[in-house]
């Protein structure tokens, strides 16, 4: 605040009014009469108080500088006239109390901060002072309640504002003692150095070279068998800040932030598995970005590293191209861009590598390649024989989401003019496509085609009739379909899903593209020739019982039904006996009654569900086991229907959880047999299902139980 908001008070006026408060008598300090401005401009000076004040002395005190005035009137020793002069130190040498200290019980500590951390009152910091005590040794003060993170000050000298410790005003770096303040990453040092240069500007050393300069983390301790810059292992895309924190401008610590990189492998409403990084970690002790989800590749820097002690995760920018040029492992270029790499990315990088980059601080830190060709597939319906003025072929071609018209080149590819139904790759040049056959066999980089002649349950056969190889499909795959003998269409996997045994053999020259040694061979991209063949589609009505059942004087059940898409209220005369959290078959009757049975075929379906486990998923392909059943794959089809509760909830709101996902169940040990139990079902035909209820806070309602082998 100012002392005039309208700034008629000027800096001399301000300042004569803090050197009173400090002591100063102003007839005897000579503050009035002629020449007072001079004098007091003169004491202001003496007494630190116009520090950083950058306005002029006879010109209207802004709020900002009257802040920093009183500030540093706070900040200053108050004084004491002996022998017709006034002193800012008694009679022993030692400094009088400041402002803050004599009229305010407030205190400085001046030094470096050595460490930080939160408790229950707040953030925490210790800072090592100039000051010495009794024993010749400096003195620690430890700040026990801050408002404010204070992990940015670590290993630089500090002012910290304080009344005893439970009440931080503030904390700033003091500028005489740290004169460098350089933040950098730590796959941009040459430890060998015997001077830091960043961005062009050399910083000299305390220690013998970048090496051999100490490191803390974060929080300032000492990571654990890395106390020195060359004795860093973390990720090159690492923060790391050199500080000089006793002003002889050499750099004298280094605070470093590990961070790490891994994709989101689980995610429900409580806990979260990064991979690489940690396994179900409760979310309550962690900041995540908004909208997470699986899949997501992430980076992390854990509680240690972090002043509230929580993980913070963040989800990586990424780039989608191909790797057109690289230098060595240090760099690579992505389409026309230069990126860093980080070590632990640089070997999933090398030229022609298509995919998405992930980056962070400028590094790639993670790769998810999609192959040489894999974007470049297409379908080619049919291609003319009479060139356009430009001399190309006019083609025409299922990509990219959609069926359109596109010039074609002959010469360079192997596609001729006239052919149609192919399956095929391209490239662009100077305007025009070229294109080139796709046939079982091909290798495409980091994937197969291969033929495929069948359908059963939600998979693709290398042969008739559901035999052969077996290709499971991506719910994103790409799947063009020729289908009514003429008729082409764009299809996702999630599409194909569901068309049950009403499909089953597919024409010749029909093929997937998978990927290449993935054991479960997943479709990525398929051409599928139905010939005369329909894609039909059908529905069930399944509910789950979400409240308990109650009986009425007409001896009728009641009972709250949840679809997964909205609640009912049912009343029925069924003498079928039921429960909460037991799933039903149901009609509506015209008197607004129902009819219920229980759900058929209902293979994990009890009075209480959460037997099954998920413990993986692969597009519409889940893989479940229990206690009894040893894992097996089941399909979810377009006529699946997908309920998702929350069995550890109190109220409906909570209990009926609207557009989850479908999540791996935890595995708390990590050992890959016990599971949290998530997931029951009722089979259609086959490994098809018809229902599919996931527990969305399986961690929380069931305990983990042990798969069957």
């Amino acid at each position: 605040t100012s002392f005039d908001p309208d700034n008629t008070v000027t800096t001399q006026e301000a300042a004569k009014m803090l050197l009173v408060t400090l002591g100063y008598d102003a007839e005897k300090a000579g503050l009035e009469g002629s020449g007072w401005g001079q004098k007091t401009n003169a004491l202001a000076d003496e007494n630190g108080l116009l520090k950083d004040v950058n306005n002029g002395t006879t010109q209207g005190l802004p709020r900002q500088y009257a802040a920093q005035l009183i500030f540093n009137a706070v900040n200053a020793a108050t004084v004491e006239y002996r022998d017709g002069e006034y002193y800012n130190k008694n009679l022993i040498g030692l400094e009088n109390d400041t402002i803050g200290e004599k009229y305010m019980g407030l205190n400085t500590a001046e030094g470096t901060v050595e460490a930080v951390g939160h408790n229950s009152k707040g953030y925490t910091a210790e800072v090592k002072t100039n000051d010495l005590g009794e024993d010749k040794k400096p003195i620690t003060v430890k700040l026990s309640s801050i408002s404010f993170d204070p992990t940015e000050y670590v290993g630089k000298a500090v002012k910290a504002l304080y009344k005893e410790t439970d009440e931080v005003y503030g904390m700033f770096v003091d500028s005489e003692e740290t004169l460098v303040d350089v933040t950098t990453t730590v796959g941009a040092l040459t430890t060998t150095d015997t001077v830091l240069k960043v961005d062009g500007v050399e910083y000299d050393l305390e220690a013998a070279s970048v090496g051999a300069v100490p490191v803390v983390d974060a929080q300032g301790a000492e990571i654990s068998g890395q106390t020195t810059v060359s004795a860093l292992k973390v990720n090159d895309a690492s923060s790391i800040t050199f500080i000089d924190n006793n002003g002889d401008e050499e750099i004298d610590i280094a605070v470093v932030t590990p961070v790490e990189v891994g994709q989101i492998t689980y995610l429900s409403s409580k806990n979260i598995t990064v991979d690489g990084v940690f396994t179900n970690m409760k979310l309550d002790n962690c900041e995540v970005y908004e909208d997470a989800a699986q899949d997501d590749y992430v980076a992390v820097i854990e509680a240690d590293y972090v002043g509230n002690d929580k993980n913070v995760i963040t989800k990586l920018d990424s780039v989608n191209g191909e790797v057109t040029a690289v230098k060595g492992t240090d760099e690579a270029r992505i389409d026309d861009t230069w990126y860093d790499l980080a070590s632990d990315a640089a070997a999933d990088v090398a030229n022609s590598k298509k995919g998405d980059f992930y980056l962070y601080n400028g590094y790639i830190v993670a790769v998810d390649l999609t192959g040489g060709s894999i974007a470049d597939i297409a379908y080619l319906i049919s291609s003319g024989t009479h060139k356009d003025v430009d001399g190309y072929y006019e083609a025409k071609v299922m990509m990219n989401g959609e069926t359109k018209i596109v010039s074609m080149k002959e010469a360079q590819g192997s596609i001729t003019a006239g052919t149609g139904d192919q399956f095929v790759t391209y490239e662009v040049d100077d305007g025009a496509y070229v294109f080139t056959a796709i046939s079982a066999g091909t290798v495409l980089t980091d994937y197969t085609a291969a033929a495929a002649l069948s359908y059963k349950e939600n998979r693709i056969y290398e042969k008739n009739n559901g035999t052969g190889t077996e290709y499971l499909i991506d719910s994103d795959a790409v799947v063009y379909v020729k289908y009514d003998g003429d008729k082409y269409a764009i299809l996702t996997g999630a599409d194909v899903s569901g068309w049950g045994d009403k499909v089953k053999e597919f024409t010749t020259g029909s093929m997937v593209v998978t990927e290449k040694d993935d054991t479960m061979n997943r479709v990525k991209v398929a051409f599928i020739d139905l010939d005369e063949g329909k894609m039909p589609t059908s529905t069930t009505s399944y509910g789950v019982i979400v409240s308990d059942v109650i009986e009425n004087k007409d001896d009728d059940k009641e009972f709250t039904l949840w679809t997964g898409e909205e609640q009912i209220d049912v009343v029925t005369s069924t003498s079928t006996a039921l429960t909460k959290w037991q799933a039903v078959e149901y009609v509506e009757n015209s008197d607004g009654t129902y009819d219920i049975t229980a759900a058929g075929n209902n293979a994990g379906i009890t009075n209480t569900f959460g037997l099954y486990s998920i413990i993986d998923k692969t597009g519409d392909v889940l893989r479940m086991a229990s206690a009894s059943e040893a894992a097996k794959n089941y399909n979810i089809t377009e006529d699946t229907q997908i309920i998702y509760v929350d069995v550890s909830a109190d109220d409906l709101e909570d209990i009926c959880v609207q557009g989850g996902t479908i999540q791996k169940a935890g595995n708390p040990s990590g050992d890959g047999k016990t599971y949290y139990r998530n997931a029951s079902f009722v089979i259609d035909e086959g490994s098809d299902l018809a229902l599919l209820i996931v527990a969305t806070n399986a961690e929380g309602a069931y305990g983990p139980a042990t798969i069957k082998e």
